[in-house]
């Protein structure tokens, strides 16, 4: 999948110092995407900075090639994002495809990113890293099957809506791959303008999903 990833962080420290939940460190690859092809750092506008770092939630999913490593090596990825740093992650999900186009099951997750880019350059990076997946985006088959999805959940508490990005999620009260593993790793959370997270998980439309050992 990946194209010279860790040749440029070799020596850029661990990698999930601080894994809390759900996979275990020991479970990814020892060098999972030394031939990666995202680039750290793609952003196509200047990097703008809070003072202080914020915990945002980023949905994972994949269900085409070897789903379960995919998943792995993004969580990998995502811990090498600039100024940011991959703080808790969730088990992996299977789970059933929300879509009338016939696919696989898809593998989901949920990581809880500390960073201290905007809202934006986040979302740039997180495109940088699909597209190393050869993540192809198709306006008229949203419910696609994809090698790689990485959707910003929550922002912290705040809530946007700036043309380029909604959050929280506007579609997560509907989705339960998104709602149970969140549940796993923040479950005490309440989301901006939705409420009580475990409301959420028992109000969402009922799928097939189930947490899978790997």
């Amino acid at each position: 999948w990946l194209v010279w990833y860790l040749s440029n962080f070799a020596n850029g420290g661990p990698i999930f110092s601080n894994p809390t939940k759900g996979v275990k460190s020991s479970t990814l690859s020892t060098n999972p995407v030394e031939s990666a092809g995202y680039e750290r750092g793609r952003q196509t506008e200047p990097v703008h900075y809070h003072i202080q770092r914020v915990l945002a939630y980023v949905g994972i999913g994949s269900n085409l090639g070897d789903p379960v490593s995919i998943v792995r090596d993004a969580l990998i990825c995502l811990d090498h994002i600039p100024d940011s740093q991959v703080k808790k992650y969730s088990s992996l999900y299977q789970s059933e495809p929300i879509s009338d186009i016939p696919q696989d099951d898809f593998i989901n997750a949920i990581a809880g990113i500390e960073t201290s880019l905007q809202p934006t350059a986040l979302l740039l990076e997180l495109q940088s890293i699909e597209d190393a997946f050869y993540r192809r985006r198709d306006p008229a088959l949203k419910w696609a099957p994809r090698t790689l999805d990485l959707d910003i959940i929550l922002y912290g508490e705040h809530t946007i809506d700036n043309g380029q990005l909604s959050v929280p999620h506007p579609e997560m009260a509907n989705r339960l791959f998104v709602l149970q593993p969140l549940m796993e790793i923040a479950g005490d959370i309440q989301i901006p303008g939705l409420g009580d997270l475990q409301h959420l998980v028992d109000s969402a439309p009922v799928i097939e999903i189930s947490k899978i050992d790997c």
